[in-house]
C-alpha cells in the first residue's frame, strides 16, 4: 500500500513532525497496521490539496497515534480526512482536524466518510472539520460506526455538524460533543434516508451545539425518518443547549416524521424558547424513567422518577472541563436535584456501572433520599462522588487525592486511634471542583501514630 511506503519515512523524522502529501491521497490497498508516535508528534497533512487516507474495499486497517489534517475534497467529494469504502478501520488515539469537503450539498464527511463499512474510533479527537453538505466530523451510510471515549468539537455541516448518519448504526459511549454547528442536528443528525438509521448514546455529554436558520431543528440531536425508519436511544447522558440562535424554537432534541426516540436517566437543559424535546410528524418519544428536564419535556417525561420543569443545577459557569477521565464533562452542583435521583439501568440494555469519566456508579449519599425505584445513581453522564483516588508520600508528608463535588468544601482531619476519640481538623480548606482535589497531611510519618480522613462540608 502506498500508505505503508510513505509512513516508513517516520523513522528518519525528528518529532513533532509533519508529512505533507504532494501527489494525492494515501490509498490503502491491503490489510495494514499503522502505529504512530502520538497525535501530538506526527501529522499527516493533505496540504489542503487532497484527501489524506482512502481505505479501499475489503481491507482491514488499524491506525493509531497520528494526526490526520488539512485534507480537501471539492466538487461535491466526500471524506477529506479519511474515506472508508467497504472496509474495516479502527482508529485509536488519533486527531482528525481541519479537513474540508466542499462543492455543494453532496460534499460530506469532512473528517471521515464511512460507506458500507465498519469503523471504530477510540480515544480520538475530531476538531474543526467543515462540510458544505452533511457530516462535519463523521458521515455514516450503511455502516456500523462505534465511537468511544472521543471528543467531537467545532465541526460544521449542513446536517449533522458533529455526526451525520443517513442509514446504519451509530453507537457512542463515554464521549463528548461540543460547539458543533449545522442547519439541522447541530450535534448529531440521525436520518433514515439511505436505510434504517439506529443511534444509541450512553454516558455522553452534548453541550453548546447549535443550529441556525428559520426552519432549523435539533440543536443537539435531530432524529428523523425520511424514506426509512430512524430510532434514537439516549441513556445516562447530559444534554445542554446554552447557545441558542435568536428566534430558534426547534428543540434540543427534535424527533420528526415517524421516528422514535427513547430516553432514560438523562438530563436535558434548554431554554424555554427552544424546548428540550419536540416531537413532530407522528413520531414517538418514550421515557424509560429517571430523566430531568428544564421544561416540561414536551409532555413525554411522565415515567417513574422523571422530573420536569426543574433546573438540574449544572456546573456551567466555566463550561465543560476536565473533571477526570478521557473527555470533558459537566459536573453537578452540590444541591443538584439529579444527585442520587437516578437509575443507572433505566434502559436495561445500557446499564452503566461507571459514569462518563469511568468513576463507579452509583455513589449513594446516605444523606440524600433515592427516587422511588432508583438505585442512588445520579441522573446524567456525571456521578458526583467522594472517593480517595491516590495516596502518596512526599518525604515526611502524606498527600491524599480525592474526587470532589462542586459547592462542597474539604479539610483533613486526624486522630490517634482508629476506633475512638475526636477527629481534629487541621490544614487548609479546599473547594470542590468536580474533579480531583488534593490535601497534604504534614508530618504524617512522625513517630506518633495518626489516622486521617477527608471531611466534606457542608
Amino acid at each position: 500500500a502506498r500508505a505503508a511506503a510513505a509512513l516508513a519515512l517516520c523513522c528518519a523524522l525528528s518529532y513533532p513532525a509533519t508529512i505533507t502529501l504532494t501527489t494525492g491521497e494515501l490509498l490503502v490497498t491491503g490489510n495494514l497496521k499503522i502505529s504512530g508516535p502520538g497525535a501530538a508528534n506526527l501529522t499527516i497533512s493533505g496540504n489542503n490539496g487532497s484527501r489524506v487516507f482512502h481505505v479501499g474495499t475489503s481491507n482491514t486497517v488499524t491506525i493509531s497515534g497520528l494526526t490526520i489534517a488539512d485534507g480537501l475534497v471539492n466538487a461535491g467529494g466526500v471524506g477529506a480526512g479519511v474515506y472508508v469504502d467497504n472496509a474495516s478501520l479502527t482508529l485509536t488515539n488519533c486527531m482528525i482536524r481541519d479537513n474540508h469537503a466542499s462543492g455543494g450539498s453532496t460534499a460530506g464527511g469532512a473528517g471521515i466518510y464511512i460507506a458500507q463499512s465498519t469503523l471504530t474510533a477510540i480515544g480520538c479527537k475530531l476538531n474543526n472539520n467543515v462540510a458544505s453538505g452533511n457530516g462535519g466530523a463523521f458521515y455514516n451510510t450503511g455502516s456500523t460506526l462505534t465511537i468511544d471515549r472521543s471528543s467531537i468539537s467545532g465541526n460544521s455541516a449542513l446536517n449533522g455538524g458533529g455526526v451525520f448518519s443517513g442509514g446504519g448504526t451509530v453507537s457512542m459511549t463515554n464521549s463528548f460533543l461540543y460547539k458543533n454547528t449545522a442547519t439541522h442536528g447541530g450535534g448529531i443528525a440521525n436520518l433514515g434516508a439511505l436505510g434504517l438509521a439506529n443511534l444509541t448514546l450512553n454516558n455522553c455529554t452534548l453541550s453548546s451545539n447549535t443550529v441556525s436558520g428559520s426552519s432549523a431543528t435539533g440543536s443537539q440531536i435531530l432524529n428523523a425518518r425520511q424514506t426509512t425508519n430512524a430510532s434514537a436511544t439516549i441513556s445516562n447522558s447530559t444534554l445542554l443547549s446554552d447557545n441558542v440562535a435568536p428566534g430558534y424554537t426547534g428543540g434540543a432534541v427534535y424527533n420528526d416524521n415517524g421516528a422514535s426516540t427513547t430516553v432514560g436517566n438523562t438530563i436535558i437543559q434548554a431554554s424555554s424558547q427552544e424546548h428540550t424535546i419536540i416531537n413532530a410528524g407522528a413520531g414517538t418519544v418514550v421515557s424509560d424513567g429517571y430523566n430531568l428536564a428544564f421544561d416540561n419535556g414536551g409532555g413525554f417525561l411522565t415515567a417513574l422518577g422523571d422530573q420536569v420543569n426543574t433546573d438540574p443545577l449544572l456546573d456551567i459557569g466555566t463550561g465543560p472541563r476536565d473533571n477526570g477521565g478521557p473527555t470533558l464533562t459537566i459536573a453537578l452542583l452540590a444541591n443538584s436535584p439529579a444527585i442520587d435521583r437516578g437509575k443507572r439501568n433505566a434502559i436495561p440494555a445500557y446499564a452503566a456501572a461507571a459514569d462518563q469519566r469511568g468513576e463507579p456508579r452509583p455513589f449513594d449519599d446516605p444523606a440524600i433520599g433515592n427516587a422511588t425505584g432508583g438505585d442512588g445513581s445520579d441522573i446524567g453522564a456525571y456521578e458526583a462522588d467522594l472517593r480517595l483516588t491516590k495516596i502518596a508520600r512526599m518525604i515526611n508528608d502524606l498527600q491524599l487525592s480525592f474526587t470532589s463535588i462542586v459547592g462542597k468544601n474539604y479539610q483533613l482531619q486526624s486522630r490517634s486511634s482508629l476506633l475512638s476519640g475526636s477527629w481534629g481538623s487541621f490544614g487548609s480548606i479546599v473547594s470542590g471542583n468536580g474533579g480531583v482535589q488534593s490535601l497534604p497531611a504534614t508530618n504524617a510519618f512522625s513517630p506518633t501514630v495518626q489516622f486521617f480522613h477527608v471531611l466534606q462540608s457542608p
